[in-house]
């Protein structure tokens, strides 16, 4: 037993008692079976045999996982391990037992019993068999039973004859017959059979009796048969025996051979050298030792024999200094498992902090959260003691930031014993957290002790209230209703109407009628209550003045952006017409507008029409009758004045500007004026109009060559439906000005010895005849004639039935 307890994890028996299984046990066993009153106590040394009975008991566990004691075996421990045996048999090979009885009748016994003998000597022994059956149903006599097992071993069936013994020996056990009961699990050691359930009995039932001798070599006997049948049967068994008897030496050897593993061959050696050191058989534990070596060498368990010689001669500095290299060699390795162990023997010899931090370390990397838990309080704790207060607030504060609400009470406790010696105004915020945490664990009366040290101490409003609350709480009003009044008294002083307002209202729910203040208090608080209503008033007054001055500042504000959002807007507004008044001048300047005709011909055309808004975007499209090029560089803008110095803008008109001294000095025209053939008519048809801008093409139009007036009309409606504008068809007198005026700029003829269509309709018939002359058609019969002569250039009005050929001067109305 005290070799399991030392050696943690050998058997299953010891496993299911890890802490990490804590809570497995408290559902399948309940604590008052062992009459403990904790659940931790499950896991004390004394309580651990009783633990794992039960659950033998239970059949929870195997028989041999029981572990032994150095107490006297009970015959309860005997009749525990036969019926653990039994049950696993009985379930492979069940026979007739004493179950089948159902009552007592000593004659029908005696005729059965007579009948199962005769029918035995017979030799029909499934007959005789059979009897028994019938024979058990009225006799519990363990007599009866005793030819049980020789009547299977007749049948040729050993493993029952195992079993009916070890029925025969639970009846003579509880028939208080112990010696026949051993006889009878003897007698299954003459079977070839083996039976590691029957030896395990015989071994409890040696031990009864006081036959410790005989026990072991049993023992001894069944691990060797069992090595060769059940290689893990037999660890287990061996185990068991040395766990009974450390100092069987010969057995460490056996044992070892069996284990795979090279480290838990080391293992089982060096334990066996263990025990020979405790019994100073110094040369068999350095044998030990020795073939340990050969299977992990340099490992924790290599250096067991070593240290045991060490503290023997108790030279504590080289067995640090040992563990200290250890410690090295492991953590190189990365063997987390050695190094903690060698770090806690370390701990073990000398408390030093680093120990405990290197411990915290191994439990981080073995996640062994609830380890790392305990051991930041034995680090904090042992800081705490050699007064090194700043690193024991590094440390509680790395331990608070793992622990849950509930694990933060003792760092917390820890904490403070840190602050009362060390920077005691830290203490404030630590009471604080901690009476939070003692109320939502319901640990008031240890959340009132703390709140009242804060309280006495620091004289905070808040750790007033948590006081006071708490004592209300508990029933304690007088005493709270007095902290109560306290903070009122703070409150005031700072004049924080808001707590005095808390503290009031606290005091009125608890105390209405102020039944546990004195007169002094009670007008003090009546008092306080006409100030808090007063206040209150004055302080609803006053958010009302604030909220119109907020809104009087809003307004102001609102109608400062809006003025500055105008103004914003007017400068905008201001640039955007300088920007388009500037675009507009200089497209005016490609054009031909009233400046123009002032500075070239000196007249008045009156007012000039605006430009379009969108002119700009017009003019840098793309035209629709030459590909890759834009409309101002196919097109002329030129005004068509409605009034040239008061007179309505004709053909005649044109004809005198052009005939002007001033202008023909300057271009070489000449006129030849058939002006007769224009009557009234057309004049009041085709002159003296609004002024407007037109813009028209300084090309002719592509396949326009040789067509009919309606032909080219089509045209020119296909032109417009495709580029989606308002092209048509120029008049005379825009014909006549945009040539003019192209002329005079560029010195370019537009249309020169080309025919060129117009709208007017005609007025007569006449037929023009000359060399190197341009024919351009005005209407169905209207003819303006421009003969070109050397560098001059004669307009003629005149009739004509003459058929033209190409149109040119589609014009785009502006204005």
């Amino acid at each position: 037993y005290s070799y399991l307890g030392k050696t943690k994890g050998e058997s299953l028996s010891l496993k299911i008692f890890d802490i990490s299984q804590k809570n497995v046990l408290k559902k399948i066993f309940p604590v008052q079976d062992l009459e403990i009153s904790r659940v931790e106590q499950v896991f004390e040394k004394s309580n651990l045999r009783s633990l794992i009975e039960i659950l033998v008991h239970r059949n929870l566990l195997s028989i041999r996982y029981l572990p032994s004691s150095q107490q006297q075996v009970r015959q309860e421990d005997c009749e525990l391990a036969l019926t653990q045996a039994i049950g696993e048999l009985q379930m492979r090979d069940p026979i007739p037992n004493f179950s089948f009885f159902q009552k007592e009748n000593p004659k029908l016994t005696d005729l059965y019993l007579q009948l199962a003998q005769t029918h035995d000597k017979e030799g029909e022994y499934k007959e005789a068999l059979d009897v028994y059956a019938k024979v058990f149903q009225y006799t519990k006599n363990w007599s009866a039973y005793q030819d049980m097992p020789t009547l299977f071993e007749k049948m040729g069936e050993p493993r029952k004859a195992i079993l009916a013994n070890l029925y025969l020996a639970q009846y003579q056990l509880k028939d208080g017959k112990l010696p026949e009961a051993i006889r009878t699990l003897e007698k299954s050691q003459q079977f070839k059979s083996f039976c590691l359930q029957s030896d395990l009995v015989l071994m409890k039932l040696f031990q009864f009796a006081n036959q410790d001798e005989k026990a072991k070599q049993l023992a001894i006997k069944s691990a060797a048969t069992m090595s060769k049948q059940n290689r893990d049967e037999a660890i287990t068994l061996y185990k068991q025996i040395l766990s009974q008897n450390p100092n069987q030496f010969d057995l460490y050897p056996c044992l070892a051979r069996l284990v795979d593993n090279p480290q838990e061959k080391a293992q089982v050696l060096l334990k066996g050298a263990c025990h020979a050191v405790e019994q100073e058989d110094y040369d068999l534990a350095e044998d030990f030792c020795s073939e340990a070596s050969k299977y992990s060498e340099g490992s924790f368990v290599d250096q067991l024999i070593s240290f045991d010689l060490l503290k023997i001669k108790r030279n504590i500095p080289a067995i640090t200094d040992k563990l200290l290299l250890l410690a090295k060699i492991f953590e190189e390795r990365g063997q987390s498992n050695d190094l903690l162990r060698v770090h806690k023997m370390l701990f073990q010899i000398e408390k030093q902090p680093e120990y405990c931090q290197q411990i915290i370390n191994a439990y981080k990397k073995l996640h062994k959260p609830n380890k790392q838990k305990e051991w930041y309080l034995i680090y904090l704790s042992l800081l705490i003691t050699k007064k090194d207060w700043p690193k024991a607030e590094n440390i509680a504060k790395k331990a608070l930031k793992k622990a849950t609400e509930a694990e933060k009470v003792p760092l917390y406790e820890q904490l403070e014993v840190v602050y009362t010696h060390w920077e005691e105004h830290r203490l404030e915020n630590l009471w604080s957290q901690l009476g939070k945490i003692y109320l939502a664990n319901r640990q008031v009366s240890e959340a009132e002790k703390v709140y009242r040290k804060a309280f006495e101490r620091f004289h905070g409003f808040d750790q007033a209230m948590a006081l006071a609350d708490i004592l209300c709480h508990q029933g304690k009003n007088k005493q709270g209703i007095e902290i109560y009044y306290k903070a009122s008294l703070q409150a005031l002083e700072h004049k924080d109407l808001s707590k005095l307002t808390l503290c009031n209202r606290k005091i009125k729910t608890i105390d209405p009628h102020f039944e546990h203040v004195d007169v002094n208090q009670r007008m003090h608080l009546l008092s306080q209550a006409s100030i808090l209503q007063y206040a209150q008033a004055l302080q609803e007054a006053q958010q009302k003045i604030a909220a119109i001055e907020k809104e009087k500042l809003m307004l102001e504000e609102t109608v400062q952006l809006e003025a500055r959002r105008r103004i914003d807007e007017e400068e905008q507004l201001t640039k955007i017409t300088v920007l388009q008044q500037t675009r507009r001048e200089e497209l005016l300047q490609l054009g031909f507008g009233k400046a123009q005709w002032e500075k070239c011909f000196g007249v008045d055309i009156g007012v000039e029409p605006p430009l379009p808004v969108n002119i700009e975007e017009i003019l840098n499209r793309e035209c629709p009758f030459t590909e890759g090029m834009k409309v101002r560089d196919t097109h002329m803008l030129v005004l068509i004045p409605g009034r040239v110095d008061g007179q309505p803008h004709d053909l005649t008109v044109l004809s005198k500007l052009i005939c002007e001294q001033t202008v023909r000095d300057k271009i070489g025209f000449q006129v030849q004026d058939e002006e007769d053939y224009l009557d009234s008519k057309y004049r009041e048809e085709n002159g003296g109009r609004f002024p407007y801008w037109v813009l028209m093409t300084r090309n002719f139009i592509s396949k326009s060559a040789r067509g009919c007036y309606s032909t080219l009309t089509t045209l020119l409606g296909e032109y417009c439906l495709k580029s989606a504008q308002p092209y048509q068809v120029p008049t005379a007198l825009e014909v006549a000005t945009c040539m003019f005026i192209e002329y005079i700029r560029t010195g370019k003829r537009l249309y020169f010895n080309e025919e060129v269509m117009c709208k007017e309709k005609g007025f007569g018939e006449s037929y023009i005849n000359g060399d190197m002359a341009s024919v351009y058609q005005i209407g169905v019969n209207t003819v303006v004639l421009f003969r070109c002569v050397g560098r001059d250039i004669s307009i003629v009005i005149s009739a004509s039935s003459v058929n033209f050929a190409r149109m040119s001067g589609f014009r785009r109305l502006l204005c």
